[in-house]
């Protein structure tokens, strides 16, 4: 079966299991995973970053990263934020805006501390510099998405890559003699 014909095989049917069927469980997960990354590394993720770009400067766009995961019949890509970063923070914001809001130093969602920690301060950002107090009022975000849009402009291109990534990932195992 030549490439374009698997492409079109998992854009219409979405099947892949009769590619993958001869091999291990272990090395069909590896196969799908791999393939799955790799299409979504070079489609959405690619498009996420430069909608980051965009929405938020440069800085923030190595924070988004894509991971996949896959059983033997079904597999998924993940794209988003990377852990314990500024972006992991603020990307939702960005996606979905926010209300204006009040921001109070120390505040961690319970009722009894209605007192700052000492030494805490709040960070607002102005066009002049940054201002630091204990309590600054958010004046709210229109919301700037850069996650759906870019699932929505490249999911029909990651799926087209995902049929020539699963060749490709198919030739690698029987070339290292994987069953």
């Amino acid at each position: 079966m030549t490439t374009r014909g698997i492409e079109s095989a998992v854009i219409v049917n979405g099947s892949f299991e009769p590619l993958i069927k001869g091999f291990t469980d272990k090395t069909q997960r590896g196969i799908l995973r791999a393939s799955l990354r790799r299409a979504a590394q070079q489609t959405v993720l690619k498009a996420a970053r430069a909608n980051v770009r965009k929405v938020a400067g440069g800085k923030h766009a190595k924070s988004v990263v894509a991971k996949s995961t896959a059983t033997n019949k079904v597999a998924f890509a993940k794209i988003g934020a990377k852990r314990e970063t500024d972006w992991s923070k603020i990307g939702h914001l960005f996606e979905f805006g926010t209300k204006s809001h009040l921001m109070q130093a120390g505040r961690t969602g319970s009722a009894t501390r209605t007192r700052p920690k000492s030494g805490k301060r709040v960070m607002v950002g102005r066009k002049d510099g940054i201002v630091y107090g204990t309590k600054a009022l958010h004046p709210g975000m229109r919301a700037r998405p850069w996650m759906v849009p870019a699932w929505a402009l490249m999911k029909r291109p990651a799926v087209a890559k995902f049929g020539t990534f699963i060749v490709e990932e198919i030739n690698k195992a029987i070339a290292k003699g994987k069953r």
